[in-house]
């Protein structure tokens, strides 16, 4: 998220002092401190703080759900979310929230209703706006577009795939931020393997994984690892997927993501 402008549009859009402490969550998110997050999450979202920092806050904690497989809580706080964004009027923080919406929904494995909420949102999310705002909102365009692209490749629909890869060309682009970019030749690597791109799809993903560890986000670094064995695997080359394929579950292992060192495993043993 870009510091806001001026202490006025700070407090008009998140309250405060509390857009620096939104800052640090999607930070603390990104770079796997999920427990710092979650501890830092909890007094923004008590009663006495603005309908716009308990906004933010509970965004945060549907990632947090998201990543660690508790779908159905992160379902009731997305409607928890839409309540708060219709209290704070503004139409862009409402079209956020149905981007997490469809972030869920592709994290599920739900890509054709998740396809559905991105179409309606990313008109919206690409709309001009307040400064700090519009750039929060470009983020948001570009993991909407990247997230569901990856995920509807993995589970073959490759139409949908590229058509949101191709949308996601542009805010990746106009945010100026490193780690879109990065998401963006994660999305690439993904869709370009599914292809059957695979030379393509390689140099993607080691460009992803180089971009995230360089900025110390140790879960898409995980991820772009994950990606790399699949793609070892897809080239029927067992002996490189394997190492991989460990090296991964161990970034995971450390990160405590359980859901994805379960399943690496169960793709080892086999």
């Amino acid at each position: 998220m870009p510091a806001p402008t001026s202490g006025t549009a700070a407090t008009r859009e998140v309250g405060d002092g509390d857009w620096y402490a939104l800052v640090l969550l999607d930070l603390l998110l990104a770079t796997g401190r999920f427990r710092d997050a979650w501890t830092r999450i909890q007094p923004l979202i008590e009663p006495d703080r603005s309908a716009a920092t308990r906004l933010g806050a509970t965004r945060a904690q549907i990632a947090l759900y998201a990543t660690f497989g508790d779908f159905e809580t992160a379902q009731q706080l997305l409607n928890t979310a839409a309540g708060l964004a219709d209290r704070v009027g503004s139409n862009q923080l409402a079209a956020m929230v149905q981007g997490d919406r469809a972030i869920v929904l592709a994290e599920q494995g739900r890509t054709v209703e998740a396809a559905a909420f991105a179409d309606q949102v990313l008109p919206q999310l690409g709309r001009l706006g307040p400064g700090p705002l519009l750039a929060w909102s470009g983020a948001q365009a570009s993991t909407v577009t990247t997230t569901l692209a990856r995920h509807a490749a993995i589970h073959g629909d490759l139409m949908t795939a590229e058509r949101m890869l191709f949308l996601a060309s542009d805010p990746a682009a106009s945010t100026g931020r490193s780690f879109d970019a990065a998401q963006l030749q994660l999305a690439r690597g993904v869709v370009w393997r599914e292809a059957g791109r695979s030379v393509e799809a390689e140099s993607a993903l080691l460009e992803a994984r180089h971009g995230f560890l360089s900025l110390s986000c140790a879960p898409a670094a995980a991820l772009a690892q994950r990606e790399e064995a699949r793609l070892a695997a897809v080239k029927g080359m067992s002996a490189s997927a394997r190492p991989l394929y460990e090296r991964a579950r161990d970034e995971f292992a450390q990160l405590g993501l359980t859901r994805e060192v379960t399943a690496i495993d169960g793709i080892l043993r086999t």
